[in-house]
């Protein structure tokens, strides 16, 4: 079987002849290239990437770019731009103006927020008048491109739909401690601008249920500790549930990015019925080990992931890796509802022979 029959016989309930290897090599990609990971909507087809996927047996999945643009009516101008190391994104508003700056870090290959754009309670006025204009319009052949690209190797994700409201706030506009303490401090302001974000995103949620995309995807890079359960039922569940929904409705299969913390929060996605829970981390950087990650996710919901960062180092033997990665591996003898990937992404510094072998270890461990 290919790595696209793969996937969709585990999306289909079935079992497929070997698990299918679906990571996240972009960062390790650009790091390798000396280019920077750019976080913009804007993305393009990397040819390129797109062929290391394939030279190493690895299925494909995201970061191809989204299918959705994003336009405002009336006079709101949004503007992102990236000048040096400085990446500046601008929200110009009648109600005012909101502007977010991130730097570049060497270290971590990632940019830092140095500004949010959420710095009072007056702000969040021009949020919502922003977000009231807000609309997606649909790019489908965008979509077809990236299956051809991917071909048998692939098997894209429609994304195009941005944070969640709570995790926009806690992720951008504010930081998890400001929003924990404007949740208490402004709760009616607070909880009226998260609703209306989440009604905005359900309007993109129901663009991409038009595409031909077998799988609608969400990233709110959930993590039990920070969207803890009792915030995410209070002010995400609903907005889940109707995501879910809406692609169950369409014929779609509906994943979601927890690349954090796990306990407790997994239980809460099942309950929304998703689908794929996507870059699944493990011990020792998780919170729990997998075993123990699937007793809570029980036999039906798909869980993608099982490296923990750490693993990808040299500094662990190799040993210790293939040991790591047939840990969650052996999962199968539960459920067949597994895919084999990372621990949201394999990180810069990785040697490219630990990225070689893993096509091996999954062929001779994740075979039915």
């Amino acid at each position: 079987m290919t790595q696209r029959e793969r996937i969709l016989a585990v999306l289909r309930g079935e079992i497929p002849d070997v698990i299918p290897w679906f990571p996240d090599l972009s960062n390790w990609y650009y790091a390798e290239k000396k280019q920077r990971f750019i976080p913009s909507p804007e993305k393009q087809l990397d040819y390129e990437m797109i062929d290391l996927y394939k030279k190493v047996g690895a299925g494909i999945y995201i970061e191809l770019g989204t299918i959705l643009d994003t336009v405002y009516d009336g006079d709101v101008e949004e503007k992102q731009i990236i000048e040096g190391d400085t990446f500046s994104w601008t929200l110009t508003t009648p109600a005012g103006q909101l502007r977010e700056i991130r730097l570049f870090n060497e270290n971590s290959f990632s940019w830092d927020i140095a500004k949010r754009m959420v710095e009072r309670a007056e702000n969040l006025k021009i949020i919502r008048f922003a977000m009231e204009r807000k609309r997606f319009i649909p790019r489908f052949d965008k979509y077809s491109s990236m299956v051809t690209a991917c071909g048998e190797d692939g098997l894209p994700y429609a994304c195009g739909v941005p944070y969640s409201g709570l995790g926009f706030f806690m992720s951008r506009f504010m930081g998890v401690e400001k929003t924990i303490y404007a949740l208490y401090d402004e709760p009616g302001e607070m909880a009226k601008t998260i609703e209306l974000i989440n009604t905005v995103n359900l309007k993109g949620i129901e663009i991409l249920c038009q595409s031909p995309a077998e799988v609608i995807f969400i990233s709110d890079n959930l993590s039990s500790d920070i969207q803890t359960p009792s915030l995410f039922n209070r002010f995400s569940a609903w907005y889940y549930k109707k995501a879910a929904q809406m692609a169950h409705d369409a014929g779609k299969y509906f994943a979601v990015h927890l690349d954090g913390r796990i306990r407790g929060l997994l239980a809460c996605l099942v309950q929304c019925g998703v689908d794929i829970v996507d870059a699944i981390t493990p011990k020792p950087t998780g919170d729990m080990n997998p075993r123990e990650i699937r007793t809570e996710g029980g036999k039906d919901i798909i869980l993608s992931g099982g490296v923990s960062p750490v693993f990808w180092s040299s500094v662990i033997p190799e040993k210790d890796f293939i040991a790591h990665v047939k840990d969650w591996l052996a999962l199968k003898s539960i459920s067949s509802r597994l895919i084999m990937s990372d621990g949201d992404q394999t990180p810069p510094g990785t040697s490219l022979h630990r990225i070689q072998i893993m096509r091996e270890i999954v062929e001779e461990y994740g075979r039915y």
